[in-house]
């Protein structure tokens, strides 16, 4: 299967038209002390680099609370939730770049970390 590929731009929570990414992500403001979530647009493109449709999803990061305290094996992962559509899917991300890599490629890895 080619693999597709994307671009990230950092928007503002009040800028995400996903309603269920924009509550979680002001839960999350609103119950962590020492991180905020950070909500992103992305553009999604074919495997030839092309954005024929300019396809777009939203995306909120929250990163893990502190070390120790997140997803993964080790608690040092965050939850990226992502939204193409009406709702968003979420799973245990090392970072945004990762965690969309994971969901745009890899449905079966991030399948196993929802």
């Amino acid at each position: 299967m080619p693999k597709r590929t994307f671009t990230v731009k950092p928007i503002e929570i009040g800028d995400l038209s996903a309603l269920d990414l924009q509550e979680e992500a002001e839960f999350y403001e609103g119950t962590s002390m020492f991180n905020s979530p950070h909500p992103y647009r992305i553009t999604i493109y074919d495997d030839q680099g092309m954005n024929p449709e300019a396809e777009t999803a939203q995306a909120v990061f929250c990163p893990p609370f502190g070390l120790g305290h997140g997803g993964g094996t080790y608690g040092t992962e965050g939850r990226l939730g992502i939204a193409w559509g009406a709702e968003a899917t979420w799973a245990d991300a090392e970072s945004v770049e990762t965690g969309i890599e994971m969901w745009l490629n890899d449905t079966e890895a991030w399948e196993a970390r929802n």
